[in-house]
């Protein structure tokens, strides 16, 4: 069951999916690190299990809270973002808020060009990144295990 799917637990996800930062921010497969069919194929697989894009359950109708949450932890990591360029708040602010709105990944991408801040959330334990090795010296992610992809 394992190699059906990319798992955030053994495989580099962040290298795996990509988020569209000007809209719902809806993982898709990254096209720059999968570039195979079959790995786009496994990264799709993961999408449509976990269906993150789904805002009401076709069968109970029900809302469904995660592309809500998704949707706040994008905004408020863009507005953290601006508000740091301008000297507004702080890294430990920023980790305070990244924590709170949860998605780890977004706040990555949306901080992608900010080491100091990659480095903060990497290094936040609230995030339980489950060891080192997973990102070089630059807070860019890395490969996980031997054919990762």
């Amino acid at each position: 069951m394992t190699d059906h799917y990319y798992w955030p637990h053994l495989n580099n996800t962040i290298l795996t999916f990509d988020y569209d930062l000007e809209g719902t921010a809806v993982p898709v497969p990254n096209s720059t690190n999968l570039t195979q069919p079959m790995q786009t194929a496994k990264a799709q697989k993961l999408i449509d299990f976990y269906k993150p894009g789904l805002e009401t359950n076709p069968i109970t109708g029900n809302t469904d809270g995660r592309h809500r949450y998704r949707k706040e932890a994008l905004r408020f990591a863009k507005t953290s973002l601006l508000e740091y360029l301008a000297r507004k708040i702080n890294v430990d602010a920023i980790i305070r808020q990244a924590v709170l709105s949860g998605f780890f990944s977004i706040w990555i991408k949306v901080f992608d060009r900010m080491p100091e801040i990659r480095k903060a959330l990497i290094d936040c334990p609230d995030f339980k990144l489950t060891g080192h090795g997973f990102f070089d010296a630059q807070y860019q992610p890395l490969k996980r295990i031997l054919n990762d992809f």
